[in-house]
């Protein structure tokens, strides 16, 4: 059986290898071995659910069958209308995951609060910078006025909650 398995790798092998040429190693190659790949893929998916149809109705009433039919049209559609937006938000988030990228997703309103958070920055002397720097009391606000932007408030804090217990 193994074998079986290895010589059919070989021959799909050599068989796209031939569609496509000797080379394969330009981008155009591998986005057309990678359509050929994925194009396969899809028939054997289909095959294979096709033969086990006999085994499912098999073990399934007809209201079961019904469902089970319901939910896997939902998800195909679901699939289908995808439209790569998935792949995109995974490598979006592994992006800003590994450059350790502040995303922030808990906001506080300090619409009240923003004078005295002024205030007190003023209290640390070293901290506080003079304009344009990020530490000065126009960026400070100007940050706070952004961050109220998202949530809809005059002034805001962000946080990143990597963990919520309650």
């Amino acid at each position: 059986m193994k074998t079986l398995f290895s010589s059919l790798i070989t021959k799909f092998k050599s068989k796209i290898n031939s569609i496509i040429g000797k080379k394969g190693n330009t981008r155009s190659d591998k986005v057309k071995r990678n359509a050929i790949i994925s194009f396969i893929v899809m028939i054997l998916t289909n095959l294979i659910s096709f033969l086990l149809m006999p085994v499912v109705i098999s073990y399934l009433d007809v209201t079961k069958y019904g469902i089970w039919l319901t939910i896997n049209s939902v998800l195909a559609w679901v699939f289908l209308l995808d439209l790569g937006l998935s792949g995109g938000l995974r490598t979006r988030l592994a992006q800003a995951l590994a450059k350790n990228a502040f995303i922030p997703n808990t906001f506080v309103d300090i619409t009240d609060y923003i004078d005295k958070k002024i205030e007190i920055m003023k209290l640390y002397e070293t901290e506080i910078m003079p304009d344009p720097l990020p530490r000065s009391v126009h960026a400070i606000k100007g940050l706070a006025a952004f961050r109220g932007s998202r949530i809809g408030v005059m002034y805001a804090e962000s946080f990143q909650s990597l963990l919520e217990i309650r």
